[in-house]
């Protein structure tokens, strides 16, 4: 039996003593990050020869959509001239959404016509409309709550940003890269899992409002590099987070974890087990 911990550990209480309790029965634990190997070994003790890393896979297909970028941009009232920089986040306080407002606000001194979509919904909400207004850009800031038309919501973003504290290894920016499109992020641990910094994606020091919107603005201003680094940002995905890596790799998880248990019941069970006589 195999358990499962995706990003960080940050279970507290009851949460952590239960984890604590599936550590000492499950055969080892499945984690989509190196990151996160470190941290379920520190808080629920888990064997680190036992935690097994496989990254998340997705279908590049199902992201693309029907839509050109200027007729996604309308739909969303925006005006196709405009840049647009999107976030795809639950609003949880690990997910740095008032970093996000703050970027923005320093991009829109230097490029005033940009837009932000805010894709997702929380309890943080009402607080981070707050803050755009109080930054002076809630005019400039879509807050779009929980969506299904995620696809389409890339075709109108110009650049797709994180701008987290901690993760495990996002979806968010796997998706964003499977349609070809330039991401700005923190450097969160084990990003570098996902993205080499300048080759199919840009990343910047956590916290950093001012760097990360340099980055944006670099790259709104340079199609080019949007081009390059979304094309890199696809090949990384293609070549290592499809659903064909993540099923091969799962499989060898399988395999090994299942091996080792026949070999674990021979030895419990001796001779008989094979059909040997006992001497």
């Amino acid at each position: 039996m195999l358990g499962g911990i995706r990003g960080l550990y940050d279970g507290t209480g009851l949460v952590r003593l239960g984890h604590r309790c599936m550590n000492g029965i499950v055969d080892g634990w499945i984690v989509n990050s190196r990151a996160t190997v470190q941290s379920i070994v520190t808080h629920i003790g888990a064997d680190p020869r036992k935690v097994f890393v496989v990254c998340n896979g997705i279908d590049p297909k199902a992201f693309a959509s029907s839509l050109s970028a200027p007729e996604a941009k309308r739909r969303l009232g925006i005006d196709p001239g405009c840049p647009v920089v999107s976030i795809f986040a639950v609003l949880r306080p690990e997910k740095n959404h008032r970093l996000f407002l703050e970027t923005a606000a320093n991009v829109v001194n230097a490029l005033p016509l940009t837009r932000f979509l805010v894709a997702g919904d929380g309890k943080g909400r009402p607080a981070l409309e707050t803050c755009a207004r109080a930054l002076g850009i809630a005019d400039r800031v879509l807050f779009l709550g929980n969506r299904t038309d995620v696809p389409d919501l890339l075709a109108a973003t110009d650049v797709s940003m994180l701008t987290s504290h901690y993760e495990g290894l996002p979806n968010a920016l796997l998706e964003a890269m499977a349609v070809a499109k330039p991401i700005v992020c923190t450097a969160f641990d084990g990003v570098e899992e996902l993205v080499s910094d300048g080759r199919d994606g840009l990343i910047a020091p956590l916290g950093d409002g001012e760097g990360l919107a340099s980055r944006v603005i670099a790259l709104l201003q340079d199609e080019s590099m949007r081009r390059r680094l979304g094309e890199n940002g696809l090949r990384t995905v293609t070549e290592r987070f499809s659903l064909a890596a993540l099923g091969r790799n799962l499989m060898t998880v399988y395999d090994g974890c299942l091996g080792r248990a026949t070999v674990t019941r021979d030895v419990q069970r001796g001779p008989q087990y094979s059909g040997d006589p006992v001497p």
